[in-house]
């Protein structure tokens, strides 16, 4: 294991920190520097002799692409943020930080007038309070962006382009996209259409809240399913599920704005051309053939007169069928125009609603609605936006243009008897569904009937109606339009380039642009609302002296605001860090210390290890051992329960008994007696520990007698024909040994004890002395306990040797019913 710690250390030693004058032995203690990928040498920006080095990484960032062998080590292209000083820790974001490195022409924007630039080892050494950034930019854009954008370089950072924050756009980001208004270009409302858009208005719905375009249909609704239910004359040709639906015309019908209208009879194919009203034939049904008139038309090859068509075959003309008017061919489905009550629709003859004049299309695989169009002798779509239509009072001579809408489809609002995109003039959206009229007050109004866009007399601002502009907004077309967000007054509405005076958060004015900071070399002065140069001696600075600089010329150091000469002993300045480049090392003395401090810990931390194990085995030990003390002290709480019985007259013992259990004391050379075992110590004496103590699995079993609850027998006495018989006097009544008087007719008996087992009775030293040796050890107990079994076993052998509840209580069996 120390073998590996030093494999592990080894590598270490051998990393080198340089600048162009000087190395270091040792680790870096920053990100910011470059590694030359050729060997485990990290460099500070600047040229360096070697021709041959190859960066490949900062450690805070990776290059991409494949860099050119140079001498040159180009400092990080973009700014970085570190959470301890001299540019050590992690790499942190715009606040929170405690060092930071900004190159050449990026600064950060403290707060609206104060900006900071270059390096910055230690933020504590600026003269201003930062506790966080509010914007990090460029200023590689010949123009600066507009308060939608952030100026971005190119790699080289000799120019860049304003990339724009959601909801703005232009070449300075300072116009608000199509959807969303006001200063700061926020987005309308998520299910409008059509929204009074722009940095002038006001969000307010305008259309409708539905639009096709959420099923990726163009002239249609969606339905449930997310489908799209084509308008009428208008069908799919989806050749995949991104093409978009019902963006063409059926056949027989042309597109007229966001209308499918009928071609004329006769035309299979239309078209309408530029500037004209009335629409081309482009090809023709069979037996017809374009004319050269302007536009062309179908014609039959000869006129042969209503009823009647030209049959090639027999170079005559033929009469039609009954059903059509005019026709190129004897079938009903020739038929050119219909006889009355049918219509003509996509060369069919069809019924009508003579009421509403609604044709029957069923039939004709077209979806939609179509109405009578009697100019034209057919059915016609209805109009664009009209789901439904009809025309009233519909007779043979009503016109087509005469229809009412019913309902409207997505991205239309019912005005009127009319849908349309947006409301008219003197017409405000309400839900995104029907157009209401506005105030009498308004020309025009938005939102509600009372908030004016124009009035009728004098100048709308913010809805109401004024009469003169506010000092940020300029009239125009009866509406004051409000100055660019840049600006706080201007001479031209919603221009950022055209401000005469600047916000407080823009503060600095320059050639009509309000700015958030000055140039590096100069600092905002509130006083006079310009820009004014810094002192000789700093770089970048918050004020005119020289306790305000904010960064250092070359060869000098930031420190409490002030600029002073570098004086770094060995190894010198870190080129464009502003900081030693002993700073950036963790120098090869500290590295070796670590080397011999690191098998000192493994043998610290191995002798800790023999520490534990050897308590461990302790521990051990000690626990073997208080289990037999355990088991001792469940033995003799055995015991004491037969004592108990002793000392309350429940256990009866012959004489032989005590004989017995004093030669079998003296055969196993144990001290004891019976009258030993019978003299009970003080606390015995005293009653305490008289019954068992039960702990868990070793509770002895109870006195068989006193669970019971019965009284003890009179004494038995062996070999006699029954207790003394006391006499009194000439009274023929005879008193036992007890003291109970018995009747004239008691017999005196013997009283037999119950039969038992023939085991020999265990004396409470010898007991004591099992469990003085269990203490000593585990082996001990067994063999004493041995002994103890020896006995019993001598025990068996004799006959009539009473049975001793010693070791029934030891081994968890129960004493029979009866007294001993």
């Amino acid at each position: 294991m120390v073998a590996a710690f030093l494999l592990l250390a080894l590598p270490a030693l051998s990393a080198r920190v340089c600048s162009p004058e000087t190395c270091f032995d040792g680790e870096p203690a920053s990100s910011i520097l470059a590694m030359d990928s050729g060997e485990e040498v990290y460099l500070t920006p600047g040229s360096y002799s070697d021709s041959n080095l190859n960066i490949s990484t900062y450690d805070i960032v990776t290059v991409s692409g494949e860099r050119p062998r140079s001498s040159v080590v180009p400092p990080p292209s973009t700014p970085f943020f570190f959470s301890s000083a001299d540019y050590a820790g992690s790499v942190s974001q715009l606040h929170h930080w405690e060092s930071a490195f900004f190159p050449d022409g990026w600064y950060g924007l403290v707060r609206p007038g104060v900006a900071i630039w270059g390096s910055v080892p230690k933020v504590r050494d600026l003269p201003i309070t930062v506790d966080q950034l509010a914007l990090v930019g460029s200023t590689a854009c010949a123009t600066p962006c507009g308060p939608g954008g952030a100026c971005t370089p190119n790699a080289n950072n000799t120019a860049g382009t304003c990339v724009c924050l959601p909801g703005w756009t232009g070449e300075l980001c300072d116009t608000c996209m199509k959807g969303f208004f006001g200063p700061t270009c926020q987005s309308c409302e998520a299910n409008c259409t059509v929204c009074d858009d722009g940095q002038g208005g006001t969000g307010a719905c305008l259309g409708a809240d539905k639009s096709p375009t959420a099923c990726n249909c163009a002239h249609g609704s969606c339905t449930p399913s997310g489908g799209c239910d084509c308008a009428a004359g208008w069908t799919s040709t989806v050749t995949s599920s991104t093409s978009t639906r019902c963006s063409t015309c059926s056949d027989g019908f042309f597109q007229n704005g966001d209308d499918c209208q009928a071609c004329p009879l006769g035309c299979t194919s239309c078209e309408l051309r530029p500037g004209s009203v009335t629409p081309t034939c482009t090809s023709c049904r069979q037996s017809l053939s374009l004319t050269s008139s302007d536009p062309p038309t179908c014609a039959p090859a000869a006129d042969c007169g209503d009823g009647l068509y030209w049959d090639a075959s027999s170079s005559s003309c033929q009469s039609c069928s009954p059903a059509c008017i005019s026709c190129n061919g004897p079938e009903t489905t020739d038929c050119l125009a219909c006889a009355p009550p049918r219509i003509a629709l996509q060369g069919s003859c069809v019924g009508y609603d003579v009421t509403t004049g609604v044709c029957e299309s069923s039939l004709s695989g077209l979806t939609g609605v179509f109405v009578a169009n009697n100019a034209d002798s057919q059915c016609d779509a209805c109009p664009a936006g009209c789901k439904t239509c009809t025309i009233p009072s519909f007779s043979s001579i009503a016109s087509y243009d005469t229809h009412i809408c019913q309902t409207c489809h997505d991205g239309y609002l019912m005005q009127g008897r009319k849908c349309v995109e947006t409301c008219s003039d003197g017409f405000y959206a309400v839900n995104g569904t029907t157009c209401l009229p506005c105030d009498a007050t308004c020309t025009t109004c938005v939102g509600t009937a009372t908030t004016c866009t124009r009035c009728q007399s004098g100048l709308a601002s913010n809805g109401q109606c004024v009469d003169a502009c506010p000092a940020n907004a300029l009239p125009s077309n009866g509406t004051c339009l409000p100055c660019a967000t840049d600006c706080a007054s201007c001479s031209s509405p919603l221009s950022s380039t055209s401000c005469t005076a600047c916000p407080s958060t823009r503060p600095i004015l320059s050639n009509g642009r309000c700015l958030t900071f000055c140039p590096m070399t100069s600092y905002f002065d509130p006083a006079t609302a310009s820009c004014k140069p810094c002192d000789a001696g700093c770089a970048s600075c918050t004020g005119p002296s020289t306790s305000e600089c904010t960064s250092c010329r070359g060869g000098q150091f930031l420190s409490a605001g002030s600029c002073s000469a570098a004086s770094c002993g060995k190894g010198g300045i870190a080129p464009d860090l502003g900081l030693c480049l002993a700073a950036l090392v963790i120098q090869g003395g500290d590295r070796k210390l670590a080397f011999i401090a690191i098998p000192i810990l493994f043998i610290i931390a191995l002798s800790l290890w023999w520490c534990v194990r050897r308590q461990r085995k302790k521990r051990q030990h000690e626990s073997a051992a208080f289990a037999l003390r355990f088991r001792g002290q469940q033995l003799m709480d055995r015991l004491k329960a037969i004592k108990a019985n002793t000392i309350l007259g429940m256990n009866r013992v012959r004489p032989e008994e005590r004989e017995e259990f004093d030669m079998v004391t003296a055969k196993t050379k144990k001290p004891g007696t019976w009258d030993s075992y019978m003299d009970l110590d003080h606390a015995d004496r005293k009653g305490r520990d008289i019954l068992p103590r039960n702990k868990g699995k070793s509770k002895a079993p109870d006195v068989e007698s006193v669970s019971h609850g019965f009284a003890p027998p009179p004494p038995y006495y062996p070999g006699s024909a029954g207790p003394p018989i006391v006499g009194l006097g000439d009274s023929k009544t005879k008193i036992v040994s007890m003291g109970s008087p018995t009747s004239p007719d008691y017999q005196p008996r013997t009283l037999r004890p119950p039969p038992r087992p023939h085991r020999a009775l265990a004396s409470d030293q010898s007991i004591r002395t099992l469990h003085r040796v269990g203490q000593d050890s585990h082996g001990g107990f067994d063999q004493a306990f041995d002994e103890e079994e020896m006995r019993m076993g001598v025990r068996k052998s004799l006959p009539d040797v009473p049975y001793s509840p010693v070791f029934g209580a030891i081994n968890g069996e129960r004493a029979p019913h009866g007294w001993i």
